[in-house]
């Protein structure tokens, strides 16, 4: 992660839960609570959490089988985000 007075690894947790859609997952908080939900088609990429008083939106982009990447967009009366990520599945060791 690089931000203006930090460079270094950073981490968080969420669970996954299917929903009825087979294109589409659920991401919670540890603690159960609702996130948003996850879903890479054109129609249904895009997903919003209110976290008082900002407003986090969420865009995802399937890139193919081993990458994909999300931007949150935040909003609210002290924040004015864009966050990036860039996911990329490593290669196992054999």
């Amino acid at each position: 992660m690089r931000w203006p007075t930090f460079t270094g690894p950073a981490s968080r947790e969420y669970l996954l839960k299917t929903t009825h859609r087979p294109d589409a997952m659920d991401v919670l908080f540890p603690d159960g609570r609702p996130f948003h939900t996850m879903s890479f088609r054109p129609e249904a990429n895009l997903d919003q959490h209110w976290c008082a008083p900002d407003t986090y939106r969420v865009t995802y982009s399937y890139e193919g089988p081993h990458t994909f990447s999300y931007s949150w967009d935040v909003q609210g009366p002290q924040k004015d985000l864009l966050l990036s990520s860039h996911l990329v599945r490593q290669e196992q060791d054999t």
